[in-house]
């Protein structure tokens, strides 16, 4: 009875498996649970739905596009998708590699691209988020749609100068030129927070004695039109007309003289004018950091306000010699004044509201204005301040144990470009320095970059070396003037490429 009882359960066990057995054989699936969701194999990815199927074509995967190919691979980089030219995200862990780009600009091995809601990148004249841009309309894949940055481009038959930030510069001076809403230059008479100022045709802010149909008129050096004062022998009136002071009438040889000059002047900003169409000469201008009682940091090597106008100085003779751009050196280098003292007093009132955003521009300038101490900030397009990085008191190292910390820049939170100032750093690492940390750090609080950005105007920190590192201050002392023509040539070619 035991021995038939057995034999039948031994019979119903191998029922039930010769069933599944079948059953295997009929439907493959049942012997391996279907992949699902984000699979990476053999360095490729996929995507399979809750059915075990790969996903192909454009999909919307939660938040996110993406593209997989004929086999269901996931496709990155650039895409020329019927004629729409797209993004997906090269890199990164999976679901976030190959996520299609929309709304938004993306920097692309140094360039920056708009893409809208479709993920197709933009190309042409567009306002994007309240400003203008100009976005190369090139067919090349990767390049059309690259913003245009400082550069005059002729938009609509007319030149308008796109900054560094790629944005249209509007109602704000540009070199020696004025844009106003529209982007294109103003020529003639310009009133502007209370001043007047004049553009010859092409464009050109004049200075200095001007005859303008009947009269003469005397700008001063940032081309305001001076009023009831005495300049050089002119009479200026409270309309600005100058005429010749009695005595300086009697001195034909003079007047003569200041003719001949006054006519030299205005050949020389005609051949201005004339370059620009070719591109004029972008204008920097150089400040070395501290000064004004502020020392700035110290270490047994000396104090950071003289190395700091020591290396400033080397910096712009070499610009200079370029002879691609202007520069100007905040009060010569002068230990008396300190730029960040002096917007630090004249700004005061709107300190606090000063972001980088744009939102107090026109008090900005208007304030900047009451302080002749203050250059004026938009007359550039670039601002570099140097200094000298110092570490906490447990990693100071004056005497040096081998290894050298490096450069490094600060800029503004809202600054989404500093390729420059990467090349700049490539270009002190080939001399023979380094690159300290990641080398470039966005601030907050950084206050003569909030004031520059806030103006629509490039600005960087080169914290040159380590003050209290006896390796960084031993590389700098034998290697300053090198490491000047790095910097120098790099920003020269960079604002004028």
């Amino acid at each position: 009875m035991k021995t038939e009882k057995h034999s039948r359960w031994i019979t119903a066990f191998l029922s039930v498996a010769f069933l599944v057995l079948l059953l295997t054989a009929a439907f493959p699936g049942m012997a391996e649970a279907a992949n699902t969701g984000w699979v990476k194999s053999s360095g490729k990815v996929y995507y399979y739905t809750n059915s075990g199927k790969k996903v192909k074509g454009l999909k919307k995967i939660g938040s996110y596009h993406y593209y997989f190919d004929k086999n269901g691979v996931m496709q990155t980089g650039w895409k020329n998708m019927s004629g729409k030219y797209r993004y997906f995200q090269a890199s990164g862990a999976l679901g976030k590699a190959g996520r299609m780009k929309i709304n938004q600009f993306q920097n692309i091995g140094g360039k920056y691209f708009y893409f809208n809601k479709y993920g197709a990148v933009v190309a042409g004249f567009r306002k994007i988020n309240g400003k203008y841009y100009y976005l190369n309309t090139s067919t090349k894949l990767g390049t059309r749609g690259a913003a245009v940055q400082r550069k005059w481009v002729k938009v609509k038959g007319k030149l308008r100068y796109f900054a560094g930030n790629c944005s249209m510069a509007r109602n704000t001076w540009v070199g020696k030129y004025y844009v106003k809403s529209d982007g294109t230059i103003v020529y003639g008479w310009i009133k502007l927070g209370g001043y007047k100022y004049y553009t010859n045709k092409k464009g050109v802010r004049q200075t200095g004695l001007v005859t303008i149909g009947k009269y003469q008129y005397y700008f001063d050096k940032n081309g305001r039109l001076l009023t009831n004062t005495t300049v050089d022998g002119y009479v200026i009136n409270a309309k600005g007309i100058a005429t010749k002071a009695a005595e300086e009438k009697e001195n034909n040889t003079k007047a003569s003289e200041e003719a001949a000059k006054a006519a030299e002047e205005a050949a020389a900003a005609a051949k201005a004018a004339a370059a620009l169409t070719s591109g004029s000469k972008p204008k920097v201008l150089v400040v070395a950091g501290h000064g004004q009682g502020d020392v700035g940091a110290y270490s047994t090597w000396g104090y950071e306000y003289k190395y700091t106008r020591e290396f400033a100085n080397l910096i712009v003779q070499r610009l200079e010699a370029t002879g691609k751009v202007d520069v100007d050196f905040y009060k010569n280098g002068s230990t008396s004044f300190d730029l960040y003292q002096q917007h630090k007093s004249t700004l005061s009132s709107i300190s606090t509201k000063i972001t980088g955003k744009g939102t107090v521009r026109k008090q900005v300038i208007t304030l900047s204005k009451k302080n002749s101490n203050i250059p004026v900030i938009g007359n550039y397009d670039y601002v570099l301040e140097v200094h000298f990085n110092a570490t906490a008191e447990s990693a100071k190292d004056p005497k040096g144990n081998g290894t050298v910390k490096g450069s490094s820049w600060y800029i503004n939170q809202y600054n989404k470009t500093y390729s420059m100032e990467n090349a700049v750093l490539n270009k002190l690492v080939s001399v023979g320095f380094k690159k300290f940390g990641t080398g470039i750090y966005k601030s907050e609080g950084l206050y003569n970059a909030r004031i520059c950005q806030e103006l629509g105007v490039d600005y960087g920190l080169l914290e040159t070396a380590f003050i209290d590192d006896g390796d960084d201050m031993k590389f700098y002392k034998a290697h300053n003037k090198e490491m000047a023509i790095a910097v120098a040539d790099t920003i020269s070619a960079y604002l004028t490429k």
